[in-house]
Parts: C-alpha cells; sequence; structure tokens
C-alpha cells in the first residue's frame, strides 16, 4: 500500500509539472501574439492573476519570456529567440512533412525538387532532393539568394500582404544574376500579381543561364512557403508538371494544417 500511495504521489507531481508547462506554453503563444500586459494575460488564460504572474516569472527566470523593466511588460526572451535563431533547425518540422513530397516529384519529373522560405530579403533552400540525372541544377540546403529571384521567390512574395510586400520591395536592390532577372521593381509588381492570381510562378534564366523553374505555394506554415521544380531549360517543361506540383503541395499543406491550423494564406491590405 505505502508503494502505491508513493507511486499515486508521483504521478499527481509529474502531472502539476505537465500542466505548468502546458499553461506556460499557452503564455508563450499569447505573447507571440502581441499581448504584453499581465493584466490582459491571465483573462485569456481563464486563471487568477496569480497563477500566470508566478508562469511568467518563471519564463523570465529561463530566459524563455522578458520583462521591461520600466513598463513591467512582458515579451518572447532571449532563449526563446536563440533556439529559433538558426534557421534550418528551425523549419525542420517542414523538412518532416516535404521530405516524401519531393522525393515523390523528383521520381516523377526526374529534376530537383525544392522547398523555400523567406529568410529577411532572401530566400532559403530548407530541403531539396537532387535530379539523378547528370546535368541538373541545384542549390545547397541552407542556400541563400535574393527573394525577387526565379519563380520560387515570386511566389513567397505573392503570398505576403500588400504592405508586408511593400516594405520588402522598398528594401530590396534588383541585381541582374541571369539573362532573364527582372531588374525593374514595377514588372516584378505585375509578375507577383500574376502568380498571385494564378497560384503557381514558372521562370527561365532568371538564376542562371539555362535553367528553367515552376513553382507553387504551400500553406498552413508559419511563414510563405514555395514549393519548386528545377531543371535545365533544354529538357525540362515546366507546364507539364504543373498538375503533380500542385497535389504534392496540397497534401503538405493538408498535413501542416492539422499541425499548426487554418492560418491565414495571403492578406491583402496587412
Amino acid at each position: 500500500m505505502a508503494r502505491l500511495e508513493s507511486y499515486r504521489v508521483r504521478l499527481m507531481g509529474e502531472t502539476k509539472q505537465i500542466n505548468a508547462i502546458l499553461r506556460g506554453v499557452e503564455v508563450l503563444n499569447i505573447l507571440a501574439q502581441g499581448t504584453s500586459r499581465l493584466e490582459d494575460i491571465y483573462p485569456d488564460l481563464g486563471l487568477s492573476k496569480s497563477t500566470p504572474h508566478r508562469l511568467l516569472r518563471s519564463l523570465v527566470a529561463s530566459g524563455l519570456a522578458f520583462q521591461d523593466p520600466a513598463t513591467r511588460r512582458y515579451y518572447l526572451g532571449p532563449s526563446l529567440l536563440r533556439l529559433a535563431s538558426n534557421e534550418q533547425i528551425a523549419h525542420s518540422m517542414l523538412v518532416i512533412f516535404v521530405h516524401e513530397e519531393l522525393t515523390r516529384l523528383t521520381e516523377i519529373t526526374r529534376e530537383s525538387s525544392l522547398i523555400f522560405v523567406p529568410c529577411g530579403v532572401q530566400r532559403m533552400v530548407v530541403k531539396q532532393i537532387r535530379s539523378p540525372l547528370d546535368v541538373s541544377f541545384t542549390f545547397k540546403e541552407g542556400h541563400t539568394s535574393p527573394l525577387y529571384l526565379g519563380s520560387a521567390g515570386r511566389i513567397l512574395l505573392s503570398m505576403m500582404g500588400r504592405n508586408q510586400l511593400e516594405a520588402v520591395l522598398g528594401n530590396l536592390e534588383l541585381v541582374r544574376f541571369g539573362p532573364k532577372t527582372i531588374t525593374d521593381k514595377e514588372v516584378l509588381k505585375v509578375e507577383i500579381e500574376k502568380a498571385r492570381h494564378q497560384g503557381f510562378a514558372m521562370t527561365f534564366g532568371e538564376t542562371q543561364a539555362g535553367t528553367a523553374g515552376i513553382s507553387v505555394p504551400v500553406f498552413n506554415y508559419t511563414c510563405p512557403a514555395a514549393l519548386c521544380i528545377l531543371g535545365p531549360e533544354f529538357r525540362f517543361s515546366p507546364l507539364d508538371v504543373l498538375e503533380e506540383l500542385r497535389k504534392s503541395a496540397d497534401r503538405i499543406s493538408g498535413n501542416l494544417l492539422r499541425i499548426f491550423g487554418n492560418l491565414t494564406r495571403t492578406s491583402n491590405s496587412q
């Protein structure tokens, strides 16, 4: 009997610890949405004021939250930001959900399949499955290049809200990388709107001569994501693979929906 009681006490202690962790995560989610005052945080949790206050003190002590000593407002802390500072590691979950589809696309098309996300004013390759053919075009995982380049860049920009897009374009200097790189912002805006309207982007020779690429958006992730097939122009006809590309993107978006919920796809005003 004593052993059983000891087990029950230990189990209750573990349950309390788990509840504290779950509530701590709730607090971090509230902070991530921009709420920063204790008076606004505890009603969202449906708890008395003292419990969120204790949670916030623990989060601050661990570095997961930060309290401004002047305003007493709370923000996401340095430890949490450091955890997400490695862009490739931060997108590890996305890699899990895209790997199978990237592999499938490369098997079907025999071309390189990639997933891109924005990284400041750059676009970054999170994961790729290389073409098995001797003549192919690929990027290393983690490779970054200007956000406006290629079909993937066009899709990432098209998924941004209007205000965010204007801010990003304002910080971009359009430099020529390939023979068909767009260096006029007004022309680029037209192409972004075209990609937004038709749901895909197709480019030739933008990153380097002889390349062809086609990209579609992946939804329900924490940031814009573009699924891309890239190959040499002499053998690769992008429109021929569009249907399979869209099927893969839909499956990935569906899987992400179960994890992240129905995040806003694009915003015409924000």
